[in-house]
């Protein structure tokens, strides 16, 4: 495990993330232990979209509205097909976190994590996320995303 955890962070800092509040204990995301903030996963998505298998990566997520946990939310909405996301549910965790395009055909890495007692309702409040993030108005042409 240890050795694991070092081959991620040589992987992470080759990559130029700094990843201070990642904690892996068995790799699997599902132990009570392990953490990673929004704004490190983030940046992880990010290089994974200038991999050169970034491609696979994404297609193995599920596309909102059409498949895998993504199929019955944002069916009816203009987001349909427009993201790639991964979810994640916990007891007391509800996430999402993969790349969403925008109104505009912008591509964005989101991720979003709800921590509560009773996190109900917590996908509407996600797919909300994805929904506001599609309304993006248009970027001033110095701006960049993905």
């Amino acid at each position: 495990a240890k050795a694991a955890q070092r081959v991620v962070r040589q992987w992470l800092a080759k990559k130029g993330i700094t990843a201070p509040h990642l904690v892996m204990e068995n790799g699997s995301g599902l132990s009570r232990a392990e953490r990673v903030s929004a704004r490190e996963m983030a940046g992880m998505l990010q290089a994974a979209w200038k991999s050169p298998y970034s491609a696979e990566f994404i297609s193995s997520m599920p596309i909102a509205g059409t498949d895998g946990t993504m199929r019955k939310r944002l069916k009816t909405t203009a987001m349909r097909g427009e993201a790639h996301v991964k979810t994640g549910t916990l007891n007391t965790v509800r996430a999402i976190a993969g790349f969403s395009r925008d109104i505009n055909g912008n591509t964005w890495a989101v991720v979003a994590i709800l921590n509560d007692k009773a996190p109900f309702g917590a996908s509407s409040v996600l797919d909300q996320v994805l929904l506001d993030l599609y309304r993006q108005p248009k970027l001033p042409e110095t701006a960049s995303v993905l």
